[in-house]
């Protein structure tokens, strides 16, 4: 009977061993496996691609859009598609988001202004800029009198949309021809951003801007993507304790059905 018995626990022993290898090469095989991210353009030449890269397509293709192109010099930014009235010059070295590609223009924005430019005027890129739009201000300067900020670059027009103050710091996008107001400083106007999210223009004679410099262009630094693993030595363990929580049942059902019984004749 106790060889039986023996016999029994044995079994269960060498069943249990026999499931853990099983199972936890399962759990390890989860852990390493390395997550694959879909790609959706193929490798620039910069390096690392993410999805917001542009990749240029073969020789006298277009690239993909939308894309980046650098501004190489001459560049006018125009309200229109016939390239007709400007809006503003905007720097070289810097960059403007291609998103409609036309016979002999493209449409793009720079920084928050949409328009059309010439297509001779830029040079698309197979990355993303690090640094896309020109970080240049300039101070009003009127010997404390207040500016006028116009809609066009006119001074003889009813086309006030604003008022500031001397020493009032804006952003301005770049340059264009306007109407002369002082023949000593001639037609040029600043395109400016204002508060409200639009742009509008003011005469150089009342403005103190620095120089833009030329920027320093390199691709955007690729992400890189954090991946948390689970606790194999957690799991492994867990599957320990279930093999012995089945394994004492059988033991306790074992003894209970080979349990010696009282000889019932050896009553008085």
């Amino acid at each position: 009977m106790k060889s039986f018995f023996t016999a029994i626990i044995a079994a269960a022993m060498i069943f249990s061993a026999g499931l853990i290898p099983s199972v936890a090469p399962a759990a390890r095989s989860q852990h390493l496996r390395p997550r694959q991210t879909p790609s959706v353009f193929r490798q620039a030449s910069g390096g690392a691609l993410t999805a917001s890269s542009p990749v240029l397509e073969r020789d006298g293709e277009e690239p993909l859009l939308p894309f980046y192109a650098e501004i190489t010099g001459g560049c006018v930014l125009y309200s229109d598609e016939s390239l007709t009235n400007a809006v503003t010059s905007l720097p070289p070295t810097y960059f403007v988001m291609v998103y409609k590609v036309l016979p002999s223009a493209y449409q793009v924005s720079y920084k928050n202004l949409d328009g059309y430019i010439n297509r001779g005027d830029v040079s698309a890129v197979d990355f993303t800029p690090k640094t896309k739009f020109a970080s240049s201000f300039l101070t009003l300067s009127n010997d404390g009198l207040h500016i006028n900020v116009r809609s066009a670059p006119d001074h003889n027009a009813d086309n006030i949309v604003a008022r500031l103050t001397h020493g009032a710091t804006l952003y301005y996008y770049g340059t264009v021809s306007g109407t002369t107001q002082n023949q000593l400083i001639g037609d040029k106007w600043y395109c400016v951003q204002l508060s409200e999210g639009g742009y509008g223009y003011v005469y150089s004679m009342y403005a103190d801007a620095a120089p833009i410099p030329d920027n320093v262009i390199e691709p955007e630094p690729p992400s890189e993507n954090v991946t948390v693993s689970p606790d194999v030595s957690a799991g492994g363990n867990s599957e320990y304790f279930f093999i012995a929580a089945l394994c004492i049942p059988v033991i306790i059902f074992c003894y209970l059905l080979f349990k010696p019984r009282p000889d019932s004749g050896a009553r008085s």
